[in-house]
């Protein structure tokens, strides 16, 4: 989670990357792809998520009853992370990262932060996902 020292009150929300069986935290591996400058602008929009959520446009939408998208515009690059509210444990489960091509969100990626978001369901409980006191 990012401290913020300087505010007065902490997030409501805690946002965390979803990882795969293996432990592999799969966004971090895309954020490595990203150039500096691209990585702190996402990092201010994750915070502002954490800060204020629920949030809507322009920098969240709702793609369906389970899924939301943050949307990040970069230089030229419209960047977008697929995540999941855990209402119970208080996270946004940061599930896929892409950058932006077509105006559709396309399904496959759509089908793909489903899965993941079952899968994070089901290990809840295991020791990935627990929550420290």
């Amino acid at each position: 989670m990012i401290q913020y020292p300087q505010l007065r009150h902490q997030p409501t929300y805690k946002a965390i990357l979803y990882q795969d069986d293996r432990e592999n935290k799969i966004l971090r591996k895309w954020f490595k792809q990203l150039n500096k400058q691209n990585i702190l602008a996402i990092l201010e929009d994750i915070k502002t998520l954490e800060l204020r959520w629920p949030i809507g446009l322009p920098l969240v939408k709702k793609i369906n009853p389970k899924l939301w998208e943050l949307r990040s515009r970069l230089n030229r690059q419209t960047v977008r992370i697929i995540f999941t509210i855990d209402k119970e444990n208080k996270r946004i489960v940061l599930l896929h990262g892409f950058v932006k091509k077509t105006n559709k969100l396309p399904t496959n990626l759509i089908k793909l932060a489903l899965k993941r978001k079952i899968k994070y369901e089901k290990n809840l409980l295991s020791s990935k996902y627990r929550l420290h006191p």
